[in-house]
């Protein structure tokens, strides 16, 4: 008898969970195709001649009420006050409130940047810079050694900043001003390796300075946002190895230090932001492991609000790749890459 009553259940119990699963898959063919601050969306949903979309971020929401045509929903949501690369959570409801979707996340397109042509003369003429747009929209999960000369490992993720007024992700915001340095850098004159030009490219810190040399790089400039818990921390900060073996090699520590010095003037002068500066130290392995100077550059605080904001706007970004631009000049010249200007001797 027992044994009949477990069957039974077990019986029962696979039966609800068909149906369940069955219900909970309503909606089927699910595809959206980013678009510049829109989605478009398509699928079905057999038995079903109207339905309702409602969606929702930090920014915006609303809802779009659809019927299909040959038995297919399209629509296309609309997002003006969405940024470029944001996600969106959609669901799906019937007509009269039963829901057919769970809560299912799309996302606007990401800002095209295309590439400009390489000015034939220039500042940076002869010169090639690693642009390296920081962490990627794609998974990654290692342990790195923490450089030559140095003991232990670095456990890499793709753990990263997220806006806190913009929800925007650190890997967005950073690819966008780095395609905006690679052309500012080409016009002038300086050839470019980047280390990624997409979200969906995942690149290990290692691998990042293996690119660098790779594309015989004389700079590595290393784009980043930061994060705190201090809701009111500020600034630029840069970041320069200090003792890997490949460090001591570049430079001594002075004159790494210059470099770095160098860098940040250029970016406060630029920008007008003066709270932050240059530290030395193990913790970046992409910087130990460099083989040409190497430059991670937290560019603000995505935790934030003003700098969150500022950060995403063109007008800011302008501003940030210009100080870059005009501090990797002054470390070539440093450097003894080009010549120094006769005005400033």
């Amino acid at each position: 008898m027992r044994r009949l009553f477990l069957v039974c259940f077990l019986a029962v119990s696979l039966l609800m969970l068909a149906a369940s699963s069955a219900s909970a898959a309503v909606v089927k063919d699910f595809a959206f195709v980013p678009r510049d601050h829109a989605v478009d969306i398509t699928f079905t949903a057999p038995g079903y001649d109207a339905v309702v979309v409602s969606y929702s971020n930090s920014l915006e929401k609303g809802t779009l009420s659809l019927v299909p045509q040959d038995g297919v929903f399209s629509g296309t949501i609309i997002l003006p006050a969405t940024y470029p690369g944001n996600n969106v959570a959609v669901t799906i409801h019937s007509s009269k409130g039963k829901e057919l979707m769970k809560k299912t996340y799309v996302q606007t397109a990401l800002t095209e940047i295309p590439i400009v042509e390489k000015a034939a003369s220039g500042r940076l003429a002869g010169v090639t810079v690693c642009v390296d747009p920081g962490h990627q929209g794609v998974a990654i999960n290692l342990d790195e050694p923490m450089g030559p000369g140095l003991s232990g490992t670095h456990h890499t993720t793709n753990g990263q900043a997220q806006g806190t007024a913009t929800r925007r992700k650190e890997s967005v915001v950073v690819l966008e001003i780095g395609l905006k340095l690679r052309n500012a850098l080409l016009e002038e004159g300086a050839d470019v390796v980047m280390t990624r030009e997409d979200q969906d490219t995942a690149v290990s810190n290692v691998r990042r300075s293996e690119i660098a040399k790779e594309g015989n790089a004389d700079l590595f400039i290393r784009l980043h946002c930061d994060n705190s818990s201090n809701k009111n921390k500020r600034g630029i900060h840069i970041y320069i190895p200090l003792s890997s073996t490949y460090a001591k090699q570049v430079a001594d520590k002075d004159t790494y230090r210059s470099y770095g010095e160098a860098l940040f003037q250029a970016m406060s002068e630029a920008t007008g932001v003066t709270r932050g500066g240059v530290t030395q130290n193990n913790s970046y392995v992409a910087n130990n492991w460099a083989t040409m100077p190497a430059f991670l550059v937290e560019m603000g605080y995505m935790s934030n609000r003003d700098d969150d904001l500022m950060l995403s706007t063109e007008e800011y970004q302008a501003k940030v790749v210009q100080g870059m631009v005009d501090g990797l000049v002054a470390v070539a010249r440093l450097r003894g890459l080009i010549e120094t200007d006769p005005a400033l001797q």
